[in-house]
């Protein structure tokens, strides 16, 4: 009866790292549900005595069946009765910067978790059954301290704020490390993992999505995340005695990704402990099948294309489900279509069909896969209960999103709706157009985005803005309708601009020697010599596009592209709007330049400091940082300033209080007309209107 029902809601101001938004307990008289929506479902219903409500409180990690609660307090892990509250202390060992459960300080995000002051669940992994669970030690006693300076306080204090945390750069000596242990609900029992400490160079295995239970529940698997990334192993613990075995390991020269796409990972295992493996060894991302011993039986996949994503694996029928790119010629490579093979590499077949992006959501393992710049889909399942349906949304740049339901061999049984843009077309939106141009090396194919006015006229002369951002873990450039109509791009487009996008050599998503380009050098942004000979091309392709009139925007790693491209290419890039940058990878959390830039060494990591060669300088540079960012701190900017000022270069420059790596509301709103403004003025010659304001899309709600 839903008026016996007592509903409570803890909603905290922001998605935590662990992707929960909402929690609702939704508590009767005999039963009681705790509901996390990002999980789809609500995880688990207890009974209870009449009359009582379960103790569930902000903070808890829930067991699946709903009975249990683990939760951290003074750095140690307790296990709560989610029927009669009571609750049980199972470590004494845990202190301060050695603690159980914690979010590590290079996650990028954790000053801004304190200020919101969200309490979050240990990190930490449920069995099934709820029986035990994993979780980790986090370490950081021997990482050097960061700091931030809050100058301007929400409390309307005039004396400052300092936020004090952990955080290990490229080249220290110490980075954070975890100890992972097993505990067992019924008795409180600890099994110790006999595993070295494991690195933490942004994130643990746990938090990441790299631990899980066997399906049996007698093991657990772990794939870590060493530094500089040059071994990916998986390794098998015993559950009940915490014994440890590599099964799988491969090494590169470069660096080894258990996925295409950052956040995700395509290792699984089987019932029958066979394992699904993900590896670029033959020079392109594709799947193989291993024994329970780490014996290889096959590869499944293969060709010069690239599998993204496993969707799902069918261990009856022993078929797999995935994503992939590249394998349809005449298409943009970048294009994903659904595919099912058989395990033992035969029967491959293509589920999605038509020129175009092609869509189709599914849980990710990772709970930070929804946090992820250009992470596909949200965390939930596309495909029906039985398997036999699956709904997928399928659009190109220039050609809007059809959400259809398919069967399970892929035959369109129902539309579900088609994107309605009517009005747009009353503006008169110009689409973006795809285009295909040569690399710097005169051989290398390059994909991009062209976005023109909505009162585009080719007899006249445009300035070019060129929007950027280097990888190398994401491309630039989108593949679907509405991530590129309603990207900045199109914005800037309708200032009277010709915008481009281009995904040059060392970005992901094609083959292993086509992304290893940027290894070691990531001082050359994301190709910026690609991008100048890409434009260069489509300049004669389209005389109305002025190169002598070339701006450059980017955010993050954007933001050390678009001020590199400034000193790098002075005499062609003429303005730049460069938001938290993070232009000094010495400075930046060691899975970054570890990964992508290789061991550190002073001589390595001095060819991409973007201060060295702040000299360089000639046109109109405009920097921009949050004073709360604890992704990437403002001191890289600052140090871009001091190198500024030491060479006597006129710049501009913009901190905006209180924004964290990813500026919103006011700040956000305030930001985007300044970078407007910059443009039009120093690219158009045309002073911006006066008092204009970008509204928020909120008041009217």
């Amino acid at each position: 009866d839903p008026n016996e029902l007592n509903v409570q809601a803890y909603m905290p101001d922001a998605p935590t790292p662990l992707g929960i938004a909402t929690v609702v307990q939704l508590m009767g008289p005999k039963k009681a549900w705790m509901c996390v929506p990002t999980k789809n479902a609500c995880i688990g219903a207890s009974t209870v005595a009449k009359g009582k409500a379960p103790h569930y409180q902000p903070g808890d990690s829930p067991s699946p069946d709903g009975k249990w609660a683990i939760f951290t307090k003074d750095h140690n892990v307790y296990l709560r009765s989610m029927t009669d509250g009571t609750v049980k202390q199972l470590t004494t060992d845990g202190e301060e910067n050695y603690s159980y459960g914690k979010i590590s300080g290079t996650s990028t995000m954790a000053v801004s978790l304190s200020r919101m002051g969200v309490p979050l669940p240990p990190v930490a992994v449920w069995a099934p059954d709820s029986h035990a669970f994993v979780i980790h030690k986090l370490d950081e006693r021997k990482v050097e301290d960061l700091h931030l300076l809050q100058y301007a306080p929400e409390s309307g204090s005039a004396r400052p704020v300092l936020h004090t945390y952990k955080y290990a750069m490229a080249g220290d000596e110490n980075v954070a490390k975890v100890e992972l242990s097993i505990f067992n609900v019924a008795d409180g029992s600890r099994v110790t993992v006999a595993t070295d400490p494991l690195d933490t160079t942004y994130m643990s295995p746990i938090a990441i999505g790299r631990v899980w239970w066997s399906d049996d529940q007698k093991k657990v698997h772990v794939v870590p995340v060493p530094l500089y990334a040059k071994k990916l192993e998986l390794l098998t613990i015993d559950a009940t005695s915490g014994a440890t075995t590599t099964i799988i390991s491969e090494s590169s020269d470069t660096y080894v990704e258990a996925a295409a796409s950052i956040g995700s990972m395509n290792v699984k295992t089987l019932p029958n402990g066979n394992i699904i493996w993900y590896s670029e060894r033959d020079g392109w991302g594709h799947l193989y099948q291993y024994d329970k011993n780490g014996k290889l039986l096959n590869q499944i996949t293969k060709g010069d294309w690239q599998v993204r994503d496993i969707v799902s694996v069918n261990a009856k029928k022993k078929t797999i489900t995935f994503t992939a790119g590249g394998r349809e010629k005449g298409q943009d490579p970048y294009y994903t279509h659904l595919y099912r093979a058989k395990l033992n590499g035969r029967g491959l077949v293509k589920l999605t069909d038509g020129n175009a992006n092609h869509a189709v959501a599914f849980h990710r393992t990772s709970p930070l896969a929804s946090m992820m710049p250009g992470a596909a889909g949200p965390d939930e399942a596309s495909f029906s209960p039985t398997g036999d349906f699956f709904v997928e949304t399928y659009s190109t740049p220039s050609q809007t999103a059809v959400t259809v339901v398919r069967t399970k061999k892929g035959h369109v049984v129902n539309t579900v709706e088609k994107a309605d843009i009517s009005a747009l077309s009353t503006v008169g939106l110009t689409m973006p157009e795809q285009f295909e141009v040569k690399a710097a090396d005169g051989e290398t194919v390059l994909y991009g985005n062209i976005f023109r006015p909505s009162n585009f006229d080719p007899s006249i002369k445009y300035p070019v803005i060129d929007g950027i951002y280097p990888g190398p873990q994401v491309i630039r450039s989108a593949k679907s309708f509405s991530a590129a109509v309603f990207s900045g791009d199109q914005a800037h487009a309708e200032l009277g601009f010709i915008v481009v996008t281009i995904d040059g050599r060392g970005t992901p998503y094609r083959s292993k020697a086509f992304h290893d380009n940027s290894y070691g050098k990531l001082e050359e942004a994301g190709n910026l010599a690609d991008h100048i000979a890409g434009l260069k091309q489509l300049a004669e392709r389209y005389p109305y596009m002025d190169l002598t009139r070339v701006g450059i925007y980017g955010h993050s790693g954007g933001g050390f592209a678009s001020t590199r491209a400034m000193f790098d290419y002075p005499d062609f890039y003429k303005v730049a709007v460069s938001s938290a940058g993070n232009h000094n990878q010495r400075g930046y959390i060691p899975i970054w330049g570890g990964t992508y830039h290789g061991p550190y060494s002073e001589e390595a990591y001095a060819k991409q400091v973007n201060a060295s060669f702040a000299k360089n300088l000639k046109g109109k540079l405009l920097l921009a940082h949050g004073d709360m960012d604890d992704n990437v701190h403002p001191a890289l900017t600052m140090q871009v300033v001091r190198a500024l000022i030491e060479a006597d270069k006129d710049f501009d420059m913009l901190i905006l209080p209180n924004q964290a790596h990813g500026f919103k509301g006011a700040a956000s709103r305030f930001f985007t007309r300044k970078r407007w403004d910059y443009f039009v003025k120093n690219l158009h010659g045309v002073q911006p209107p006066a008092g204009y304001k970008i509204s928020d899309p909120d008041a009217a709600k």
